[in-house]
């Protein structure tokens, strides 16, 4: 495939062939011959693959306990100002934008499809979208690079309707978990603003778990960003008012 994502965010998963799931340990990925480290374990095994200009090799090997091995070779090609239009001209990506905090009663606070520059880092589009709406955040690290967190976003009054359903409190509950009687500001919403530890944004990318700094996560054309507010590290998303 050709991508203007840089770096590159390979997703693996692996099963052994009676379909249990294989560890870390039995996974090996290389690009361009060097063996890449893992970033992240939230649903999949993560490696950010930083990229050269051209095209890349890249070889997954994975080995399961009973010494069985499968490979699977393929290239990318980094295009790092992607397709041209007719003109020549450098060509947008399109991505699909939703912020959502139905968990606390807010519905939708944005769902809009956006064109954005190849080689826009996700945290660098979250940061411009949310301040294009009049909201401020708070963050730690730099919206381009991996120590990026996304701790807070704030506007006068973005709390004042909040809410959350009975069934919701009592499976929040049932993990153990306090609610706070009233958020820590009707201004702000994130980290610990409900249930200290567990509560904040998740971010899913064509529907998959973002385990890492949205500031090393590059994105594609027709990409669809979901940022969701959680009360219990992502756990309660299955349990949405809409659903």
């Amino acid at each position: 495939t050709t991508t203007s994502s840089n770096p590159y965010n390979l997703g693996v998963r692996a099963f052994d062939y009676h379909g249990n799931e294989l560890s870390i340990q039995n996974i090996r990925v290389y690009i361009n011959g060097v063996e890449h480290e893992i970033d992240s374990t939230l649903h999949y095994y993560w490696y950010n693959l930083v990229l050269t200009e051209g095209a890349n090799n890249v070889r997954v090997v994975v080995t399961d306990n009973e010494q069985y091995t499968a490979e699977k070779n393929f290239t990318l090609t980094y295009s790092p100002t992607g397709d041209k239009d007719d003109d020549g001209k450098d060509q947008e990506l399109q991505i699909h934008f939703v912020l959502k905090a139905d968990n606390v009663g807010l519905g939708t606070l944005i769902d809009e499809n956006i064109k954005v520059k190849p080689g826009t880092r996700l945290g660098e589009m979250v940061e411009e979208r949310l301040a294009a709406y009049g909201y401020q955040t708070e963050y730690s690290g730099s919206p381009a690079s991996g120590d990026y967190f996304l701790n807070q976003i704030i506007r006068p009054g973005l709390l004042d309707n909040w809410s959350i359903t009975d069934d919701l409190r009592k499976f929040v509950e049932m993990e153990g978990l306090i609610i706070k009687e009233q958020p820590d500001s009707l201004n702000k919403l994130g980290n610990n603003s409900f249930v200290d530890g567990t509560s904040g944004w998740v971010v899913f990318k064509n529907h998959v778990w973002v385990g890492n700094s949205m500031g090393v996560i590059g994105l594609a054309s027709g990409d669809l960003i979901e940022m969701s507010y959680t009360l219990d590290n992502g756990n309660d998303q299955s349990l949405q008012p809409s659903e």
